[in-house]
């Protein structure tokens, strides 16, 4: 009997061991790709607390804490700027004072296309096949059919899913920001008219404890996800807040959503790590 308690308490400590010892998702040794950082994967939490926030927006989905594994990807350092996107999707230059700031009127299309388009420029497998037949439902209201298809296997430039945002946000933080309790005007940019939008140049403040630049206020980033996964509540998620967002908005939480063809937001790219 002994024995026999002896090996039950080895397996349990075992089982235990294994069960606590999940690696957190933390920064690679590996970075091989220029302008993106590598996170290797793991298990950690994402949503927030009901004390942080009224979670008043989206009832029955919102920011519900949650335990998430997710594998290991490269995200950039900051998000697709003016003088990128328009190159590479219309071969334009965009004036000095405009080049470095961030592409802020793409919708969750244009971005896709985007990806594809980078892709093929260096010699990648483009990540998306787009249903344009089905775009035809713009409010998406009853929409209840995949538009998009990820090739999950291709190692050119996609989106970021909402958890591997999350994830890179947070930097290994469990603050509401990933500058703490509070962030404020020298932190990042917010708080401004939605009449007049006041973006700025990327990399204008300092970077997260993961060196990503911009994870909070200027531009909203598109990700790949829906609002939920069910289609109840549709659209596409946004993170980070911008420069009219209030400060609540920028919580590492935080999210909203918006129809895949509103031409309104940002994004930075992510690639799989093979």
């Amino acid at each position: 009997m002994k024995n026999l308690f002896v090996l039950l308490l080895i397996i349990f400590w075992g089982f235990g061991f294994i069960l606590f010892s999940r690696k957190q998702p933390v920064v690679s040794q590996t970075q091989n790709i220029s302008g993106f950082i590598c996170i290797d994967g793991g298990r950690f939490t994402i949503g927030s607390p009901k004390k942080e926030h009224s979670q008043e927006g989206f009832k029955g989905n919102g920011e519900k804490l949650q335990s998430v594994t997710i594998g290991s990807y490269y995200i950039a350092k900051y998000v697709v700027t003016q003088k990128d996107y328009f190159f590479v999707m219309k071969n334009e230059i965009v004036s000095k004072e405009n080049e470095y700031l961030p592409v802020d009127e793409i919708s969750w299309i244009e971005a896709l296309e985007f990806c594809n388009k980078l892709s093929i420029l260096h010699d990648l497998e483009p990540v998306y096949t787009i249903f344009y037949d089905k775009l035809k439902y713009e409010n998406f209201v009853t929409y209840d059919e995949e538009i998009v298809l990820w090739n999950k296997k291709a190692n050119g430039y996609r989106l970021p899913t909402s958890a591997e945002w999350e994830c890179a946000a947070r930097a290994g933080t469990k603050t509401p920001y990933y500058t703490g309790k509070k962030i404020s005007a020298s932190q990042a940019n917010f708080g401004g008219s939605t009449s007049v939008i006041n973006l700025m140049p990327v990399g204008s403040f300092a970077p997260n404890p993961w060196n990503l630049y911009d994870m909070a206020g200027n531009v909203y980033e598109w990700c790949w996800d829906w609002v939920d996964e069910n289609h109840t509540v549709l659209g596409k998620i946004i993170r980070g807040g911008a420069s009219w967002s209030s400060e609540i908005n920028l919580r590492s939480a935080a999210f909203k959503g918006a129809s895949p063809t509103v031409k309104g937001y940002g994004f930075r790219l992510a690639r799989n790590a093979f």
